[in-house]
């Protein structure tokens, strides 16, 4: 799945069940890394409660669905330089609302890029507030 925007965890054995359920909401799919789903939701926000509810009438998804991320905003680059100079632009529009925001930032592109990630975001983030 390409245009995914929302990433899953799941419990160990909990795979069928979790995709099952997923499901009603939206495609969803396995991902490459282990015990993770990928789907596309019309409103990945909106399926924060919707999973909730689900799984307070079907309490078994307890033990299947870990968590469930929305992925607002992603970005497709091939080197650092790209990954920088593409999130920039995002973090700087977030700043505006996200004086008491946590971010997670989810890198796949292994080590190097997960360490460019670290060092973009502490930068941006730094400039980000010492201008407001």
């Amino acid at each position: 799945m390409k245009d995914w925007n929302v990433v899953i965890s799941i419990y160990q054995d909990g795979f069928g069940r979790a995709l099952r359920a997923l499901r009603e909401f939206g495609p969803a799919e396995r991902s490459p890394y282990y015990n993770v789903l990928v789907m596309k939701a019309d409103d990945p926000i909106a399926l924060l409660d919707a999973v909730e509810r689900k799984t307070e009438e079907n309490t078994a998804l307890y033990d299947a669905i870990s968590r469930v991320a929305p992925a607002i905003r992603t970005v497709d680059f091939r080197s650092g330089e790209e990954f920088t100079e593409k999130l920039k632009p995002i973090l700087l529009d977030w700043c505006s609302a996200s004086a008491d925001a946590r971010f997670m930032c989810g890198c796949t592109g292994g080590e190097i890029y997960a360490g460019c990630a670290r060092r973009t975001l502490s930068a941006c983030l730094t400039t980000c507030f010492s201008i407001q």
